[in-house]
């Protein structure tokens, strides 16, 4: 069917119309801004890793020591907390303090003294193979020896903290460590059981006097030391009275 007049007259009114009107011309790039670095801001990158602070997971806190009230027959330490009651061992407290401040001295460890008089050590075939192979390990344990005859060492230099030690018969006993399990703790072991001893010769005594700041002083560093709830030789070094225990000795809320 041909278009009516009407129809016509309409489309050609469309047409004459401006119904699309094209975008503006591109701007020109800023002379900041390169053709490249547009294509890059348009394109798929990988992910940029940002390095981040890390941080150690927090300890989990010891238990509060609490404040010093009093000190029992020079003895002991009576403090409160939160959860009542704490007993302190002054002496087998301050033996632990000392023992783990004089573990991170490596003063302790490293030091070697030469001796005025070197010590002679008669070796079987055994014990100098072990001991021509173990050179380095016996070096780093502060033994300095070298040789002096065909089955004879001498030693030379010794870790200062075995001064007092039977060092020929503890030279032996390394060797023979060294011939089962190519390794040896023993004069580390040693070194320990030395540096407990110094400890407890040097910790608070019995019957001595102490202040409540320095009683709080000590509560303090029992709470940043490691195995501080043990001595030396494995006493307990404090005990907590809880509120509740206190309660029901007295038989309160009956």
């Amino acid at each position: 069917v041909p278009p009516s007049l009407k129809t016509v007259y309409c489309l050609r009114k469309l047409h004459k119309k401006k119904i699309f009107t094209p975008p503006p011309a591109p701007r020109p790039l800023s002379p900041q801004v390169t053709p490249r670095q547009v294509a890059m801001a348009f394109s798929i990158q990988e992910p940029v890793l940002v390095d981040k602070p890390v941080t150690a997971p927090p300890e989990k806190p010891q238990i509060s020591l609490g404040t010093a009230l009093a000190q029992l027959r020079n003895t002991y330490i009576l403090a409160q907390n939160e959860q009542g009651l704490i007993i302190v061992d002054i002496h087998a407290a301050h033996e632990r303090l000392s023992y783990e401040k004089m573990k991170q001295d490596p003063a302790h460890f490293l030091a070697t003294q030469p001796l005025l008089i070197p010590i002679t050590v008669n070796l079987n075939r055994q014990e100098l193979l072990v001991w021509e192979k173990h050179q380095q390990e016996l070096l780093q344990a502060g033994l300095i020896t070298e040789s002096c005859g065909p089955e004879t060492i001498l030693i030379r230099e010794i870790p200062v903290l075995l001064h007092k030690a039977d060092i020929k018969q503890l030279f032996h006993d390394v060797l023979a460590d060294l011939t089962v399990d190519q390794r040896s703790a023993r004069i580390n072991h040693t070194i320990h059981e030395i540096l407990g001893n110094i400890a407890c010769k040097h910790a608070v005594q019995a019957n001595e006097r102490l202040s409540l700041p320095q009683m709080d002083a000590l509560l303090r560093q029992m709470e940043q030391t490691p195995n501080s709830s043990f001595c030396n030789h494995g006493r307990p070094t404090w005990k907590q009275i809880t509120w509740p225990e206190i309660d029901k000795f007295f038989l309160r809320g009956r």
